[in-house]
Order: structure tokens, then sequence, then C-alpha cells
């Protein structure tokens, strides 16, 4: 069976494929191999269009006319039926010298809306809900105390995604509470277990595996119910 589905993937750099040292293979990278091995009335025939970009907080593809470009990049040129995305690592974090966020709660809840506002303007050609995308918005994940990332501040942020995804009726996953729950809330663990070497926020493949059955689950739902 297949639908021919096309994934939107938006988001900062964790979601972005690097296998250097086979150690970085990000969970939409495992997504369309998978769907490329499967086949079946559950399965996931997707193809997936990986549109994360290192460095991105969410104004990235809202605020003026560098948003408006990005996002003709990014989203107008490409059809898609499902579009998942998160920002929130690069939003939260406090640069050196800095005693502010680089994006501030109050903005972060302005573009995620208007990310999703935007999302549901889009068209495509296929039949598959009358040509208007399905939305997951997620929340960012779990992170290590370290530069400039917290995780209780960005976990202010994830409530934020989780409140605007419940408003605006879309989809949403909550990817902080999967992966601190996944090591216990155990900072160390959550470093030496899931996260690439020497990065607060990269997840190794073996975090992005721990996402990997929560997605799927998810997109299924946006597929078939």
């Amino acid at each position: 069976m297949s639908s021919g589905l096309r994934l939107l993937v938006l988001g900062d750099s964790i979601p972005v494929q690097n296998t250097t040292e086979g150690c970085w293979i990000s969970w939409p990278t495992l997504l369309e191999r998978k769907a490329e091995q499967t086949s079946g009335v559950d399965d996931l025939p997707l193809s997936v269009v990986n549109h994360a970009q290192g460095g991105y907080n969410s104004g990235d593809l809202i605020d003026g006319s560098i948003g408006a470009t990005n996002w003709a990049e990014k989203v107008s040129s490409v059809d898609f039926e499902l579009v998942a995305f998160w920002f929130g690592a690069n939003d939260h974090a406090i640069d050196p010298g800095e005693t502010l966020p680089r994006v501030s709660e109050a903005s972060y809840e302005y573009y995620i809306g208007q990310i999703i506002d935007k999302l549901k303007l889009e068209t495509n050609p296929s039949p598959f809900n009358d040509g208007k995308p399905r939305i997951l918005c997620m929340s960012p994940p779990y992170v290590y105390n370290s530069g400039g990332m917290d995780a209780p501040r960005l976990y202010r942020y994830a409530q934020i995604a989780r409140r605007v995804a419940s408003l605006k009726v879309v989809f949403f996953l909550d990817t902080y509470l999967i992966m601190a729950a996944a090591c216990g809330w155990n900072q160390e663990l959550y470093k030496q277990a899931f996260l690439f070497p020497d990065s607060p926020v990269h997840l190794h493949t073996r975090g992005h595996a721990v996402l990997m059955p929560h997605i799927e689950a998810k997109l299924r739902q946006m597929i078939y119910e």
C-alpha cells in the first residue's frame, strides 16, 4: 500500500541529517528509511522533505523580509500533505554576555501561532484531506544545562507550544517530556545516553530512536484517523 504522502520537516539543527561518525542520524532520516522498508495497512508510506535548518529559531520563518524569503524557500516551494515542526532550543538560549533569551516567551508564542496559521493556508494538489496539510507541532526536546541551554527554562517554551497547538487545533507531540522521561530527568544520564558528544542539545542517533515510535504513532493518527 502506498499513499505517496510527503512529510515536510521544519525546525532547527536537531532534526538535520548528519552522519558524522555514524552518531547523528536524525529521526526524519530514520523515518524515511523505515518507510522504504515496510508495507501493509499500518505502514507509513512517506517521502520526507527535510527543510530543517541549523541555527533557526521560530522567528526565522516569520519575521520580516527574511522570514518571508525563508518561508518561500522552505515551505511554499514544496507540495506536502503532512508537516511536522519544532522550534525552541535556539529561541530559549541565552548567549554569552546576554541576560535574556534570543526569543522571548511572548514572541515565541506569537511565532508558533503564526507558523501554524500560515501552514493552514498552504495547499497541494493531493486529494488527501482536500489538499490541505495536516500539521504536527512538536515541543523542543529536553536539553542539558550548558552553553546557554537551560532545561527548566525550555520547559516553559515546550508548554507554550502545547498551548498554542491546542488553541489552533493541530496535532501535538511533547518531545520534551518524552526525552526527559527516557532519562528519568537525570541530566548526566541524558548527556551520556542520548546527546551527541560535547553538545547540550543535539541528539545522538540513540536519542532520535527514542522519539521514533512516538512520532510514528502520531503520524499514523494524522494519516489514518
